[in-house]
């Protein structure tokens, strides 16, 4: 049996569905306790790395800057990353329309299969005619499968990635999962990264 199954397969089996397909799951995990803890290494990146391609931006978390940070995370909760990218030319003030997108690295975690878990988002894409709004690969904008941009050499971008992760004990969280509906939420670790681009 191949590791990912075996993976996919205990998580289920566990009590912690995951968050990939569980449209017949209930909305919330019923094994779920934040009042009872568990510690894990969580790893996180401390720095940004951009690079300008064809015109166009890419925005990940730089894995050679990851680090682990020690969260306690309630039993069987889901956990996830929100992660919201803006860009915008340095000088002027930073937009109100952003990427908001949760990271696919969402899990329930089990102390008994692993005690460190990864979290480096990215890569996320940006150009100035794409809305001033960056990106993730998958998304439906035409513009990210042209591949083609509009960010010129000499130009100054200022790029800033909010990072926010969280415990819920919903079975299913998506990118326009509004967390006040959840019967459980909870912010266990948050960073902004930085880093000016020309």
């Amino acid at each position: 049996m191949k590791p990912g199954l075996f993976l996919c397969l205990v998580l289920v089996l566990s009590g912690c569905p995951t968050a990939i397909a569980q449209y017949s799951m209930p909305l919330t995990i019923p094994t779920a306790n934040p009042s009872i803890r568990e510690e894990y290494q969580v790893h996180v990146p401390t720095k940004l790395l951009v690079k300008r391609t064809q015109g166009i931006l890419m925005i990940y978390g730089d894995r050679d800057s990851l680090e682990y940070t020690n969260l306690m995370v309630g039993t069987n909760m889901l956990l996830a990353m929100w992660c919201d990218v803006y860009v915008y030319s340095a000088g002027s003030s930073r937009p109100t329309n952003y990427c908001h997108n949760v990271e696919k690295s969402d899990l329930c975690p089990n102390a008994s299969i692993a005690d460190k878990l990864d979290f480096n988002p990215g890569p996320y894409l940006w150009r100035p005619e794409g809305k001033g709004i960056a990106e993730p690969p998958a998304s439906s904008a035409p513009w990210i499968h042209t591949h083609k941009g509009g960010v010129v050499s000499g130009a100054k971008y200022n790029i800033e990635m909010e990072l926010t992760i969280f415990e819920t004990d919903a079975a299913r969280i998506y990118r326009t999962w509004n967390p006040a509906k959840a019967r459980y939420y909870k912010i266990l670790w948050q960073r902004t990264l930085k880093q000016t681009f020309e």
